[in-house]
């Protein structure tokens, strides 16, 4: 790929939004036109001649199967005006692109060219088992991320992703889990897989998996008492670095009280949801924050 004298001079864009513009959207929506003979075994067009080879790609086929897995996705390009500020998506199209993006790169193969059809005026193509055009299609996705600020990026398996900022991230990276006992380990793995996705939804739902490791961490000391075996963890942390006691129950109490309160634990009428993006990533922070301190003392 590319690599632009800006990124060079002055390095990569910081990766701060998750809006997609208009324009990007349209971008990224035409970017499987380059990849139509890629797509063709998928959406075959095949030689009228009956021996079943592949000739060349279905655009009504691949339409017809877009709109009904992705019925949101919109294939009319967004109207843009270069004389004003870039407008973003709705968040059902933001969600629609990147429903697209995955759908593209699971269908991209790499092909050969067997032969040419002169009667027909076509090519006959195969399939490989080489992954060029993925890794094309990947990097082209991801560049285009990059330069438009955005968090997202299209990994290997094909599914999209968000960078987290990096205290976040290395945080993540810090806690060990390989002592862990198999059901806190669980909700710890499944907390920390889907906060790095696109969808609000899923980062709800890694907060709920994070809020039930942290009342699991509080039984592990003593399972038959778990009120004991808090306070027993809280004297541990304390020792660490001579912490005072009041500031690690006080937090020990907020975050029992925001999983109670909140709609992260329960789903009582009465509780509030939990919808922003900024808020779910601050209370993801701080409660891994302490469920790592926790892990090292239990």
């Amino acid at each position: 790929m590319t690599e632009f004298f800006s990124d060079q001079e002055k390095g990569k864009k910081e990766l701060i939004t998750e809006n997609i513009s208009n324009n990007l959207y349209n971008t990224l929506l035409e970017l499987h036109e380059s990849y139509k003979n890629n797509l063709s075994f998928s959406f075959s067009m095949l030689c009228s001649d009956g021996d079943g080879v592949v000739c060349g790609f279905d655009e009504n086929k691949f339409i017809r199967r877009i709109q009904s897995i992705i019925p949101d996705l919109s294939f009319s390009l967004i109207k843009t005006n270069a004389f004003n500020k870039p407008e973003s998506v709705d968040e059902k199209l933001n969600y629609a692109i990147i429903d697209f993006l995955q759908f593209i790169y699971d269908n991209i193969k790499d092909y050969e060219v067997i032969n040419y059809h002169y009667y027909m005026k076509h090519h006959h193509i195969k399939e490989i088992v080489t992954e060029d055009a993925k890794n094309k299609f990947r990097e082209e996705v991801n560049q285009l991320f990059e330069r438009n600020g955005v968090v997202f990026y299209l990994d290997q398996n094909g599914s999209i992703k968000r960078k987290l900022q990096t205290g976040m991230q290395n945080l993540i990276n810090k806690i060990d889990i390989s002592k862990t006992e198999t059901e806190l380990k669980k909700h710890l793995l499944e907390a920390c897989s889907q906060i790095i996705s696109p969808k609000t939804d899923d980062r709800k739902y890694a907060l709920r998996d994070l809020w039930d490791a942290f009342e699991r961490i509080k039984t592990i000391i003593n399972p038959s008492d778990k009120k004991d075996s808090a306070n027993q963890l809280v004297d541990r942390i304390v020792k660490i670095d001579n912490l005072n006691k009041y500031i690690i129950e006080n937090e020990f109490k907020q975050l029992t009280e925001i999983g109670n309160q909140y709609h992260i634990r329960h789903a009582e009428l009465t509780q509030i949801d939990v919808n922003d993006i900024h808020t779910i990533d601050y209370l993801f922070f701080r409660m891994m924050a302490l469920i790592n301190i926790a892990l090292k003392v239990i």
